[in-house]
């Protein structure tokens, strides 16, 4: 089974960051993918329907800042970020 990981994203996207070579990704399909992993409780999880966790907000909140993307609720993250603490 081939299954994405938000770990293992952010460890290709900054090591392509790092090569010169992040124009060789399909950045709409990993912003659509990055999207989805946001849940209703605000935070992140890191592959389908996988429970929600804390550190995920790191793994794809870098990745959104890579791109330079807006596209997460990030009031939603910050607010599940905060309980966490």
């Amino acid at each position: 089974m081939a299954e994405s990981h938000a770990g293992y994203t952010y460890c290709g996207v900054a090591s392509l960051v790092i090569l010169d070579e992040l124009h060789k990704i399909d950045r709409d399909r990993l912003l659509y993918w990055m999207v989805n992993r946001q849940t209703a409780e605000g935070g992140f999880n890191g592959r389908i329907n996988k429970l929600v966790d804390a550190c995920y907000n790191f793994w794809l909140g870098s990745i959104g800042i890579i791109l330079g993307c807006d596209v997460i609720n990030k009031n939603a993250l910050r607010t599940y970020t905060l309980c966490c603490c």
